[in-house]
């Protein structure tokens, strides 16, 4: 008599939704960190391709400090008053959108408007649900 193993059913899921979630702040981290460091290493390219003069470059690098302060401030109040998830949504949607729309910069007025939104990364000033005690 042939015995019919019984296969237990995949109720457990490969990655819980915390695990992904943390896997995609840390690319995020990771994609944000490359990005800020290596302005440096491409403005003599865009400098060229945006005819910008030596003062122009030094407001593009300091335009990813400043708005960093003001977006500790707003980013808390995000995240208090609407909760984590949406926070971490629109910022993480209103980034990647920054992030990629920055290779189509033609002025200099684009390149620092998109170094300010990069400011709005998720790691940008919002709270860890951990620390709100949920």
């Amino acid at each position: 008599m042939a015995a019919n193993p019984k296969v237990a059913p995949m109720s457990a899921k490969a990655f819980s939704a915390s695990t992904i979630v943390l896997f995609l702040i840390c690319l995020m981290y990771g994609i944000t960190y490359i990005d800020r460091n290596n302005v440096s290493t491409v403005a003599s390219i865009f400098e060229r391709d945006l005819h910008l003069t030596n003062t122009q470059i030094g407001l593009v690098y300091s335009a990813f400090a400043y708005p960093y302060l003001i977006f500790q401030i707003i980013g808390g109040w995000v995240s208090d008053r609407f909760g984590a998830r949406i926070g971490l949504t629109v910022c993480g949607v209103i980034w990647a959108s920054a992030t990629l729309l920055t290779g189509t910069v033609s002025s200099l007025a684009a390149v620092l408007f998109f170094r300010v939104m990069l400011c709005l990364s998720p790691k940008r000033g919002r709270r860890s649900p951990c620390r709100r005690g949920r």
